[in-house]
């Protein structure tokens, strides 16, 4: 059996104090990257952090330091602030380079719509492989699926499950154990259809023949 490998990133967006304290005390993770002021979050929860990176501008030279002392086991990578791509986008990279099979993402949604639509959009980076990710936050679970998958409904983060097309069509989409069912049906990017359905079966089917699907569980 492969081994599964689970990490954690910390970004710096909105970041509940008590839900990720209470999650983390829930879970636990082989590798721990705090990105730039996730740094300040992940020290507020008091989390152990394996991988530090960004370029620290906003973060607390004396958190800063806690953490990059000779005390500290942490690996530091120092990004220079004028680049191509988001801290974000180069913690999910070191993530895959880790070997990291199953990531999660706090600290990845808020204020900064740019940013949360970014952000979804770097899910495709560890889809393509095959590596699970998604971004958490108080009220939503976010992930991206290119192939068939059931849920479970114990299992669902929150009471609304929403499917949301990322490629301009998602063909063939099936849903079963839903209480709003679809049978072949084509979802298309401009509509909303996919929308706040809920599991009304112990497990629910979502099939489809290609494309990829953006879901979202959510609590009300």
């Amino acid at each position: 059996m492969e081994h599964k490998k689970t990490g954690l990133l910390i970004c710096g967006g909105a970041f509940d104090q008590e839900f990720c304290k209470e999650y983390l005390e829930k879970n636990s993770f082989d590798v721990v990257i705090a990105v730039d002021r996730g740094l300040v979050y992940a020290n507020q929860i008091d989390c152990k952090v394996d991988i530090i990176l960004g370029d620290f501008d906003s973060v607390d030279p004396d958190i800063l330091k806690k953490y990059t002392s000779e005390q500290s086991e942490a690996k530091v990578i120092q990004l220079n602030p004028i680049k191509d791509m988001t801290d974000t986008e180069e913690a999910i990279d070191i993530a895959l380079q880790e070997g990291i099979t199953e990531v999660t993402i706090l600290g990845a949604t808020g204020r900064r719509m740019d940013h949360l639509l970014a952000n979804i959009n770097l899910l495709m980076k560890p889809l393509k492989k095959s590596v699970k990710a998604c971004i958490l936050d108080k009220n939503n679970c976010i992930y991206v699926r290119n192939k068939c998958f059931s849920i479970r409904k114990d299992d669902l983060f929150g009471k609304y499950v929403s499917f949301i097309p990322l490629t301009t069509e998602v063909n063939g989409v099936t849903l079963r154990g839903f209480k709003y069912p679809l049978n072949d049906y084509t979802l298309t990017i401009g509509n909303s259809l996919g929308v706040s359905n809920e599991i009304i079966q112990e497990e629910a089917q979502v099939v489809f023949n290609d494309g990829v699907l953006i879901v979202v569980e959510s609590r009300d």
